[in-house]
């Protein structure tokens, strides 16, 4: 395998580069995971007969649920962690809403996103090589939530899923698909690059899509963004096989399923395309005119697959410049 560039992290490449049977090992392993019973969610959006007469406008939403995956989004890029720890947040969250104990948390957006933050704090420490200290998340929360409120919903998940945090995501098995991948195809470097990043990018808009992220399987997600991202780089139809028939040995299929999440995540692409397109034109001829005195919030342009959107509850003043240099200093004591 060549070495690393920026595209491509150092660890993806340690997964790259390891031997087909370890692979295909994992991604059977994760397979019969995601289908275990406590790993799995439920349709809590889906009102039932006993929430029908009791359903509020402090009600989680799937529209609201976005905007806080894209606000976790922005707190991981500001503080240079791995965007993934979104994803493996947001499946903590998903599941614990999905259980008897987080039955309140989906009838207010307040809890719902006080959950989310303790759900990212922990999979900082589950997954990411850099700890975000708790204090730095209330700071993010603009004192929405003090440190023992993080703390006791961090608690309250890990006892709702009995401690069971080695969830699997679409993200991480996209990456073990890339890799059969590229073990079956030989491809140049640069259409390594270009597959890793669009199929990166899927995964990243399918977290914030309620029907992508909790009413379908990762595998389901993960293979779709993978074959999608094969048409998009004209694969031949002798590639696309072959990977086919490496799949299906492994017992996955490629079902109507997975044809309509490949729809799904298109139409997701498009939007969000349009929608980042719309915006940042829009921010361009604001900043033209903008009263810095009365904007709070100053971000930097960031890598971002997702326009960071200010928090449903919590009100758009993060001092962020100040939490980065705060954690700084913190590192440096």
């Amino acid at each position: 395998m060549k070495k690393s560039t920026a595209a491509i992290s150092k660890s993806l490449y340690s997964l790259f580069d390891l031997p087909t049977i370890d692979l295909i090992d994992r991604v059977g392993a994760m397979v019969s995971q995601e289908s275990q019973s406590h790993y799995t969610k439920k349709d809590y959006l889906r009102p039932s007969s006993r929430d029908s007469h009791s359903r509020s406008k402090k009600c989680v939403t799937s529209a609201a649920r976005a905007k806080i995956v894209r606000w976790l989004y922005d707190i991981v890029d500001y503080f240079e962690l791995e965007r993934s720890t979104v994803a493996m947040a947001m499946s903590y969250a998903d599941r614990f809403v999905s259980t008897p104990a987080g039955r309140t948390s989906r009838k207010d957006i307040t809890s719902f996103q006080l959950i989310c933050l303790a759900c990212l704090f922990l999979s900082t420490k589950t997954i990411d090589t850099t700890h975000l200290d708790v204090d730095l998340l209330v700071k993010a929360s603009i004192g929405c939530y003090d440190r023992q409120e993080i703390l006791g919903a961090e608690k309250q998940v890990l006892e709702a899923l009995n401690w069971r945090v080695c969830d699997v995501t679409s993200a991480c098995l996209s990456n073990h698909l890339l890799g059969l991948l590229i073990k079956v195809v030989p491809m140049d470097s640069l259409t390594l690059e270009s597959l890793v990043d669009f199929t990166k990018f899927q995964i990243e808009l399918s977290v914030a899509e309620y029907d992508t992220s909790v009413l379908r399987r990762p595998s389901t997600v993960a293979l779709a963004a993978v074959l999608n991202s094969m048409e998009l780089l004209d694969f031949t139809s002798g590639e696309k096989g072959i990977f086919h028939r490496v799949v299906q040995s492994m017992g996955l299929s490629f079902s109507s399923r997975v044809r309509e999440t490949s729809h799904l995540l298109n139409e997701v692409f498009d939007r969000q395309s349009e929608d980042m397109a719309s915006r940042m034109s829009a921010l361009d001829i604001s900043y033209r005119s903008v009263d810095t005195s009365r904007t709070p919030l100053s971000l930097r342009t960031k890598k971002s697959a997702l326009k960071c959107e200010p928090s449903p509850t919590c009100v758009d003043k993060a001092p962020l410049s100040l939490i980065r240099t705060s954690r700084r200093s913190t590192s440096a004591r």
